[in-house]
């Protein structure tokens, strides 16, 4: 019989589809998109339908898989999925007082693990079926990863996530058409996806936003209304109105006219900010009483960039104070979108918005900027997830901003006020090391009664510009923190930021004050880009004191990495342990004389398991630079590198055992380059052709293996399969926390060292082999 290629491929796109439709739904839920959770929910589902298929088809009596039942078992399970999901009463944020929130996550995570269990079973099933075309089955499969991958990114664009999960299901119960199996039967495997579907189609079951999240407590006042929601493969975006829309970051409590209300924005369920009328901006003189208005009376200011579009003030400020350009630089589709649709051509909005990141914009306009303005205020007082990596914020990002500005420019960088203190110290650990450590004149903090706010000039203050800052902030009423004033007298109590300022400023108290502080303060970089992640490992405890005894904190905090990573080596040394005594056992009571799984064998498709996910975590998190999105960078390099690896699958069919390995040695070589020159390449957005040679040549690795290691027992392929998953449970996961504390360059390093190994235990048996001996059955 002829391979099922076909089935492999459509069933391999849908569920990437569905991996990559996951991130969406999980950022909509829990406002973080969990890419490194999501690669190991998948590959646990992955482990487990190799190892059901490994005891199922190697057993006394092997049970026939029929893989036109598992497909359609699949179309069935991602509505019957996402119905489950939508049902079960999941909120993260009642996790704070109900226990039983635990239970409904893992309850969540399980069901999502289902229909990637359901495509373990094809794949290993057909590996195992077929072995003597495994390198075109394994290229059906990341080929039509690869498709599935492009397919959903073109999809969110234009259409709900919920949708997605149909067109998943009826694609793979239509496809079965082209079966040759006929009558009532067929009927009814396509028909039965379709109608459970039904009720998705007209709303009955949706992606649920938590009624705690800001937008959905907006919508509950009598007379707030909805106005649009626009999907991207970015974010969720919808607009709505309410009379409580006002919004003013850290408005001095001198001013005490009323501000105007606007049309609220919100991100995947949280407020970002607040869109007032652009025409009546000349009446808008609240904006003078506010923190960011500093730096335009200290000079006249021409040219103004302004980082993010979440909030209008920012946008309108410079126009209020009598900019000439103004570039508002937004990365986010969904942002870009909106002001197309909602504001004319002529909008002050509309015409001063460019669709690309800080970083690329300064890179490619060469243009020298009056005033940089960065603001991290939402709406509410919150922080970002922990893991979310921040370009923007490294200290290379400042060093391009201050290197953009004229001689007399100013950066300014606003942040909300979050006890206990960390996000600011972080930020003045970066500001040191952007300047060198040059800020006696460079560099003015002060701070409102909610917001901190830090002053960058280029050429250093002035005795004037400094006395002039210095009125401003009396007559308002905010507090200078650095430089500390002559002046004993405040306005603002509280913690004592003047004091840690003053330490980490000082070049004798400085270090030791970051070394000891409770929180991880060291500066970020482009190599460690991850600004709001701020656990200590050694201050667990310490941590879990200062949050009031709330496990939850560190989920809300982002800071479960280390939770969740040792969950998960635990989870996946359970499996590996059950499989192999099992399989042990079963191989007695058979009386099986070809020998036990050789563990150096099991090793090589471990560590290639590793390094694979090494690698993806790396490009993941390192495209962001370039392509500006983490959805983006998650989809192209995905894209790339299973493309790229199908086609090296295919290729290593038709080269002799030799030549096939010398390739392979590429991949390690090219590993060492790219970790001594890539931040050369990593600012280009065609950076992702780099992964295509790597691509390739990854592709020879499991095939390979597969061929040489397993070729005296078919039944060790599904092991093989499910070993090779088992590490790529904990691998996802491992590489963040090996990137969030020693960079991200040291997982090219680790992936290197990994396939080298793998080289060598594959060694003797390429080389040292009688002959091409087909694998037998067992």
């Amino acid at each position: 019989m002829r391979p099922p290629y076909r089935l492999v491929f459509f069933s391999s796109l849908s569920i990437l589809s569905f991996e990559i439709a996951l991130i969406r739904i999980f950022s909509i839920r829990f406002s973080y998109h969990y890419a490194s959770l999501i690669i190991s929910i998948s590959m646990l589902g992955l482990v487990l339908g190799g190892i059901y298929t490994y005891f199922k088809t190697s057993s006394r009596h092997p049970i026939s898989l029929a893989p036109h039942l598992l497909v359609i078992a699949l179309a069935l399970s991602y509505p019957a999925i996402f119905i489950f999901s939508s049902v079960i009463p999941l909120d993260h944020y009642r996790m704070l007082w109900e226990n039983a929130q635990i239970l409904y996550l893992f309850l969540f995570i399980a069901s999502c693990s289902i229909p990637f269990f359901l495509y373990g079973i094809i794949l290993s099933s057909c590996l195992s079926s077929y072995p003597r075309e495994a390198n075109r089955i394994y290229a059906s499969d990341l080929l039509g990863a690869a498709v599935g991958v492009a397919l959903v990114m073109l999809l969110m664009d234009y259409i709900k996530v919920e949708y997605i999960i149909v067109i998943l299901s009826a694609m793979l119960a239509i496809q079965l058409l082209f079966e040759p199996k006929r009558g009532i039967g067929k009927v009814l495997y396509i028909t039965t996806p379709l109608l459970l579907c039904i009720p998705v189609i007209y709303g009955l079951f949706a992606v649920h936003i938590s009624p705690y999240k800001g937008l959905m407590q907006a919508l509950k006042d009598d007379d707030a209304k909805h106005i649009q929601i626009i999907n991207t493969s970015h974010s969720r975006l919808d607009v709505f109105e309410n009379t409580r829309m006002k919004f003013a970051p850290g408005l001095s409590l001198v001013y005490t006219k009323p501000i105007p209300k606007g049309s609220g924005i919100a991100i995947d369920g949280d407020i970002v900010g607040v869109m007032i009328d652009e025409k009546n901006i000349k009446e808008y003189d609240f904006l003078s009483f506010m923190p960011s208005a500093l730096p335009y009376l200290l000079k006249n200011n021409k040219d103004v960039m302004v980082v993010g579009f979440k909030n209008s003030l920012d946008a309108l400020s410079p126009y209020y104070f009598g900019a000439d350009n103004v570039y508002l630089i937004e990365k986010d589709l969904s942002v870009l979108q909106f002001v197309n649709s909602y504001y004319g051509v002529n909008s002050l909005y509309r015409k001063s918005t460019y669709y690309t990141t800080m970083r690329k914009f300064l890179s490619k306009l060469q243009k020298k900027f009056d005033v940089i303005f960065i603001s991290k205020t939402g709406f509410f007082p919150s922080g970002n997830f922990g893991l979310q990596e921040d370009y923007d914020m490294t200290v290379d990002a400042l060093r391009l901003c201050i290197s953009q500005l004229k001689d007399d420019g100013f950066l300014f960088i606003q942040m909300f006020l979050l006890p206990p203190p960390r996000y600011e110290l972080r930020m003045m650990n970066n500001l040191l090391h952007a300047l060198n450590g040059d800020i006696d004149t460079r560099l003015l903090i002060f701070r409102s009664w909610d917001t901190i706010n830090f002053l960058i000039k280029r050429s250093g203050l002035t005795k004037e510009e400094f006395a002039k800052a210095q009125r401003f902030l009396t007559e308002r009423e905010l507090e200078m923190l650095y430089p500390v004033p002559d002046t004993t007298e405040r306005f603002i109590t509280g913690v004592d930021y003047r004091n840690l300022f003053r330490y980490m400023v000082d070049k004798k108290t400085g270090d030791t004050f970051v070394k000891k502080y409770p929180f991880n303060i060291s500066a970020t970089h482009n190599d460690k880009p991850f600004f709001h992640y701020f656990l200590k490992l050694q201050n667990i405890r310490e941590i879990y004191t200062l949050s009031g005894k709330k496990w939850a904190y560190f989920l809300f905090e982002g800071m479960a990495l280390p939770f969740i990573l040792a969950f998960l080596i635990l989870l996946s040394i359970v499996i590996f342990i059950a499989t192999f005594l099992l399989s042990k056992e079963r191989d007695l009571k058979l009386a099986n004389r070809n020998p036990q799984p050789d563990l150096n064998k099991l090793c090589y498709f471990a560590l290639i398991g590793f390094s694979f996910m090494f690698i993806e975590v790396f490009f993941i998190h390192t495209l962001i630079l370039p392509l500006g999105s983490p959805v983006t960078a998650f989809s192209v390099t995905l894209f790339t590198l299973l493309l790229s690896s199908g086609c090296g699958s295919l290729i290593s069919g038709y080269m002799k055992a030799n030549k096939a390995f010398y390739t392979m040695f590429i991949a390690p070589v090219l590993l060492l380059f790219y970790f001594f020159l890539f931040k050369n390449i990593v600012n280009s957005s065609f950076s992702f052709v780099a992964l295509i040679p790597v691509g390739i040549c990854l592709g020879f690795f499991f095939p390979t293996g597969l061929k040489y290691l397993c070729r005296e027992r078919k039944g060790m392929i599904p092991l093989a399969y499910a070993i090779n998953g088992t590490s790529s449970i904990i691998a996802p996961m491992l590489a963040s926390m090996v990137a969030v504390t020693w960079g991200l360059k040291i997982l090219l390093l680790l992936s290197a060292i990994l396939y080298g190994t793998t080289l060598l235990l594959i060694f003797p048996h390429i080389v040292f082999k009688k002959s091409e001996i087909p694998i037998s059955k067992s």
